[in-house]
């Protein structure tokens, strides 16, 4: 019998199921439908995605064989290639200086593609922030 097996049954763990039905919260959609503001199933799921893809190295590591248990290196990244779904082609991103700079340099890509994608969307969601706006100005008026 293996040792978690011999601690567990002596311990004689219990799992307590609080009482009553589960509820699941209701999603951002339910909320705008209960202040009448109807979204399109269309509408409720991002066309746009940025795809990305990562290359590493393994660095050779020494360590001791004194243990039972031997790293045989290290992964390190060597470059960073992404791409939103709307683009014609990947950008590259090689780690010229630090891994740190690398990913600075590929979150700052993610966000320009993701503003662009952003101002692609806004007229089709321009009406809904607009319905929202009057709602959270009705409450503030009260």
């Amino acid at each position: 019998m293996s040792r978690h097996s011999l601690i567990c049954n002596k311990s004689n763990p219990k799992i307590v199921f609080e009482e009553g039905d589960y509820k699941s919260t209701p999603s951002v959609f339910e909320k705008l439908k209960v202040n009448g503001i109807l979204v399109s199933k269309e509408l409720r799921f991002h066309p746009y995605f940025i795809f990305y893809d990562v290359e590493t190295w393994l660095r050779p590591n020494e360590s001791k064989s004194d243990t039972k248990l031997q790293y045989l290196g290290t992964h390190e990244l060597l470059s960073i290639s992404l791409m939103g779904s709307e683009e014609e082609k990947p950008e590259f991103i090689p780690v010229e200086g630090t891994t740190t700079e690398a990913l600075n340099i590929m979150i700052i890509k993610m966000n320009e593609i993701r503003k662009k994608y952003l101002h692609m969307l806004y007229p089709n969601y321009c009406v809904f922030f607009k319905q929202i706006a009057k709602i959270d100005d009705e409450k503030i008026k009260c």
